[in-house]
């Protein structure tokens, strides 16, 4: 239903000039975002009598959620190829080199794959810190709406004093930026042109995350395997923290 509605919303757009590309990206990212972190938010939470069993007999929380974290992982790579071979069916300019690989194509789902993998971890983080489902799924909107305004997509956050910063530690922006850099954000927005008086474009052509070079790209996917994993460990760690617990009998 996520892919359906993306999908859907993509139709509206034929990529080409900036403004449709910057669309592209939002809604890509917004609906990798969401199939991450809804495909795990319920994971743990909803298999904590399960896991107190296996637990009993020695299990880690480490080996389960990294057992979850695969399989769920792997589903939403596949969603996320599904999602971009269909919403950029309509695409006008096709993606040529991209700034590490040869087929700008690939670089870019593997963008779109690293936003869902990192989402796939907050979601866990999320369910081993609730204590039902119907919490998990509140706070999921929750979480993923900060990190979608933080990502530079929706408003300028590069040279805010705080905010810029704050982007740092914001683990869906490392995989916008390495999706703006795979489709060339920049040059779409006409930063090559001078005198642009539009505060987004001019936002865009001053964030150095999102400029065209093998270092920049590079930055930035190793940005997403390190907080993919740091998503990983917080979760499995709050796992073994929340269900070493005692059960709260009313």
């Amino acid at each position: 239903g996520a892919i359906l509605a993306a999908v859907l919303f993509r139709e509206a757009f034929v990529q080409g000039s900036g403004q449709d590309t910057r669309q592209y990206l939002l809604a890509t990212v917004l609906a990798m975002s969401w199939l991450g972190g809804s495909n795990s938010v319920r994971e743990i939470v909803q298999e904590r009598d399960v896991f107190r069993r296996e637990m009993a007999v020695g299990v880690s929380a480490t080996a389960f959620v990294v057992s979850r974290w695969i399989v769920l992982s792997v589903a939403t790579a596949v969603q996320a190829i599904v999602l971009h071979l269909v919403a950029s069916s309509r695409q006008q300019n096709p993606i040529g080199q991209g700034a590490l690989l040869r087929a700008g194509q690939i670089e870019l789902v593997l963008a779109l794959i690293g936003v869902g993998v990192v989402s796939v971890g907050i979601g866990l983080l999320i369910s081993a810190l609730v204590t039902d489902t119907p919490r998990a799924l509140t706070l999921l909107p929750l979480v993923i709406i900060p990190t979608l305004l933080l990502s530079g997509l929706v408003v300028p956050t590069s040279g805010r004093t705080g905010v810029q910063e704050l982007t740092y530690l914001n683990p869906v922006q490392w995989g916008s930026s390495a999706a703006a850099v795979s489709v060339d954000i920049r040059t779409a927005e006409n930063c090559n042109l001078s005198g642009n008086t539009n505060a987004l474009v001019n936002a865009t052509c001053s964030n150095g995350r999102w400029e065209r070079t093998a270092a920049t790209q590079g930055l930035n996917f190793f940005m997403i395997v390190f907080w993919s994993v740091a998503m990983l460990a917080l979760a499995s760690w709050c796992t073994g923290w929340t269900m070493s617990r005692p059960l709260k009998r009313s």
